[in-house]
This record gives C-alpha cells, structure tokens and sequence, in this order.
C-alpha cells in the first residue's frame, strides 16, 4: 500500500470517529485523488461534514465548491454564506478578496460597490496582494471610494512590496508623473525595474523598459535623451465605459493594450474588470 493510501486509509477511520481534521484531509485526499480516485462530490461531502464542525478551511473550501460548481450544483448565494462563515473565526484573505469580487462584479448577488470594497479592504488589510492592488486602482479610478491618489499609492506600494508587478509598474508611473506622492525619478526607476523583471509578457515587458529608461534620463536632467528615448505620455483618459474624462497615469493605458490583444473591449460592463485583472494574475 503506498503511502497516500495508507494516509487515506487512516483519515477514513479517524473521521469515521467524528475527527473535524481528518475528514478535512480526507476531503483534501478526494480532491486531489490522493490515495483514492479523484471524486469531488465525494471530496466536498467530506468538506461539509468538516465545515459543519467549524473547520475554517473546510468551510472557505464549501464556498469555493458552490461557488465554482465543482461536486455540487452552483448556487452564489450559499458561496457567499459558506465563504463569510469561513471568516468569522479568524481572518480568512481568500474568502475576503473573493467576497470582494462576488459583489464588485454582481456574481449571483446584487451588485454593490460599497461592500465589494469593504471585503477587498478587509482582505488587503490581511495582507492579500490582488485585494491592494485592487484598492490601488479602485482609488485612482474612484470607484466605489472617493477617488485619492495618495491612498491608491499607498496600497498599490503594498502589493508592489509582494511582487504584483501591474502595482510595481502603476507606483513607478506616479513617481514618474508626481501623482499622490512626490515626484522621484530615481524611485520611479526602481519600481519600473522591478516590473520589468516581473512582467513575463514581451510586449508589456518593453514598454515597461522603456519608461524605465526614460526615468533614468529624466533623473539626470538629460531633456535630449528623454526626448529621444521613449517616453510616453504618463496619463491618458480612463477607458472605464463611464466616458467621465478621468486622467490617470500609465498603467490603464497598459491594461487597455493588453485587453485589446486578447481581444477583450472594455466597455461600461466589464471595463474595471479588464483593468484590475493584471493584478490578480500578477499578485
């Protein structure tokens, strides 16, 4: 017998005997087809009896299955109830940052911009870095929060601080342009150069570069090197769908190109959506 299915063997009789974390890693073991065949409705059968003990995880990961679909039919309004469960104990980021997402996107729920960011603001204050990087933008953008420059600094510099190179790029273009913080070129540098080592994307990674080494000319005070380097414009109208004239700096001008390569047309629906994914899939 190999050594998962001794461990699923073990789990099976210590939950047989009522034990909350067995019967979590036994769910874990249906899940993964750890030492059993994979079955996730028997995984999230096993999850459930967790849950129902007060098992966090297990409660954040019957969220997640009524949520998704995943071994029990989708049903939105019990993944919010099973996820802000999850929460109540201890603090639980994951379930915060997607409870966030549920009502900032109308996911099954009514839409509302409010709580969406009283759920990403408890997840970003937990330390998740898609959740800062989402308060970043939602405060340059001004969408559900008054919209404050220095505040979208401040959060973008804690997701930066993780590695999520869209918030690196965003903090760099505000030192760059004097947005929210003051004007820094050096530091503007640093933060290109760290997005620039993140970005895994070619195109994105040059442009990145290129406002890198514009910064380095500008610290210098070399206007003839600026000018001739590629130094872009650092703000451009906002393509939120709102068409409200709002001016930020040049990351939204990245995400636009980046969703118009994919073939995604931000519009009045989706467009926030399309700006904020870089920073999920970067965090």
């Amino acid at each position: 017998m190999e050594r998962s299915q001794r461990a699923a063997y073990w789990y099976r009789k210590a939950a047989g005997h009522g034990n909350a974390l067995a019967r979590f890693n036994l769910g874990i073991a249906y899940h993964n087809g750890l030492g059993v065949a994979r079955d996730d409705a028997e995984s999230v059968r096993w999850f459930r009896k967790a849950a129902d003990q007060g098992n966090a995880d297990a409660e954040f990961l019957v969220g997640r299955a009524y949520d998704t679909g995943g071994g029990i039919a989708k049903d939105k309004a019990k993944a919010v109830l099973w996820y802000t469960r999850s929460d109540e104990g201890s603090a639980n980021p994951a379930a915060e940052y997607r409870l966030g997402e549920i009502y900032g996107y109308g996911d099954g729920v009514p839409k509302d911009a409010v709580e969406a960011m009283r759920w990403y603001r408890k997840a970003g204050e937990n330390g998740n870095a898609a959740a800062q990087c989402r308060l970043g933008a939602a405060y340059l953008l001004g969408m559900g929060v008054p919209q404050d420059n220095a505040l979208a600094a401040e959060w973008l510099r804690k997701a930066a601080a993780q590695g999520a190179a869209a918030a690196q790029y965003q903090l760099g273009s505000m030192y760059q342009a004097g947005e929210g913080v003051a004007q820094d070129y050096a530091e503007a540098y640093f933060w290109f150069n760290l997005a620039a080592a993140a970005e895994k994307e070619p195109f994105r990674q040059e442009e990145i570069v290129a406002q890198r080494e514009c910064c380095r000319f500008q610290s210098a005070g070399d206007r003839a090197g600026a000018n001739a380097g590629a130094c872009a414009p650092m703000e451009h109208r906002a393509f939120d769908g709102a068409e409200r004239g709002i001016t930020i700096p040049g990351l939204f001008r990245l995400l636009t190109n980046h969703a118009a390569v994919n073939g995604c047309a931000p519009d009045a629906s989706n467009g926030l959506k399309v700006c904020l994914r870089e920073c999920i899939d970067s965090a």
